[in-house]
């Protein structure tokens, strides 16, 4: 019998796609899936629309869905509530507007199997943009690199429908299914803490699709406002990082040592957005926080020299190009 894998969707008013993600996860090659879909308050025709995937389901050996409807909480509290009715021996998450390829669960789900000292695993995949579509990454240190440092530096990508867990490495963490309901870095919260002093491994083949849907709700198209919404975000992902860290019970130096670092991220996305939208304030601010911490780096200063003077830009990138020669 083979493992039954547990899959999870949130779902927030995504009527317009979320056949196409439930349709991926009927349609794939491994017999034993339990889909979790948590519509997370949707006032669309969300719920219309997962209900009429129930009987398909029911008709398919190995299968289920579970629908669950709740006041929206945001992503993490739908994990959350999801956590709560999960039975398979490994877990996958998918968003409501992405899909599988069809031998990502059997893929990712035997490489579990063939390898039992490994907590998680990823795969590439493809980013989708209207008519375009690239891989997630071509950098051999993202495939084969120490997955938790490389997500404590923000250094590697980790979407949904990516990766697959193990469900009692996840569970043994979240102890009473206490996962964090923050509407921010959901991923982050299962990815960590299932590889610290865990191996990882890398499926180097595409087997989702991360699509960009264009005209989205979540889109905004007044400057002003968008950039209130890239602050907000910028916050939430540095709220969620502490949050992590705060739980993760590391001793006291390296419980700084993660903070210091999640406190760098963050500033440096203020940096590009102050610079994205022209604000001096946000940028000086940044700046300022990333030389306290220790962390403005020399891509810091081409970033920040690229608006204001493209002959210390253009030193800067020799310099750049200079020390890592000295370094090889």
């Amino acid at each position: 019998m083979p493992a039954l894998v547990s899959v999870i969707i949130p779902c927030y008013n995504a009527a317009r796609y979320i056949d196409r993600s439930i349709k991926s996860v009927y349609e794939q090659d491994w017999q034993c899936i339990e889909l979790i879909v948590v519509d997370d308050g949707s006032i669309d025709r969300s719920a219309d629309c997962i209900h009429a995937w129930e009987p398909k389901f029911l008709l398919r050996d190995g299968y289920s869905l579970l629908y669950i409807h709740q006041e929206n909480r945001g992503l993490g509290g739908a994990i959350k509530t999801a956590l709560e009715y999960i039975n398979g021996q490994y877990i996958s998450l998918l968003d409501a507007d992405d899909r599988y390829m069809p031998t990502s669960i059997s893929e990712k789900a035997k490489y579990l199997d063939d390898h039992p000292e490994q907590s998680i695993v990823r795969s590439n995949g493809y980013i989708v943009s209207g008519e375009r579509k690239w891989l997630f990454t071509y950098n051999a240190r993202e495939k084969t690199g120490d997955l938790f440092e490389m997500l404590m530096h923000g250094e590697t990508f980790n979407w949904a429908g990516s990766y697959m867990v193990r469900a009692d490495v996840l569970l043994s963490f979240y102890k009473e299914r206490a996962f964090y309901p923050s509407r921010f870095g959901q991923n982050l919260q299962i990815m960590i803490p299932v590889s610290y002093k865990n191996k990882s491994g890398f499926i180097d083949k595409p087997l989702m699709e991360y699509i960009r849907v264009e005209n989205s709700l979540t889109k905004e198209r007044d400057p002003v406002r968008a950039k209130e919404k890239s602050v907000k975000n910028a916050y939430g992902y540095l709220d969620i990082r502490e949050h992590i860290i705060s739980t993760m019970k590391f001793e006291k130096e390296e419980e700084k040592k993660w903070l210091k670092i999640a406190k760098g991220i963050y500033n440096r996305r203020m940096l590009e957005i102050g610079i994205e939208y022209n604000d001096i304030q946000i940028i000086k601010k940044a700046k300022q926080q990333l030389k306290n911490l220790g962390q403005y780096t020399i891509e810091d200063r081409i970033l920040y020299y690229s608006t204001k003077n493209l002959y210390v830009c253009y030193i800067l990138r020799i310099f750049r190009k200079l020390k890592s020669v000295w370094k090889e």
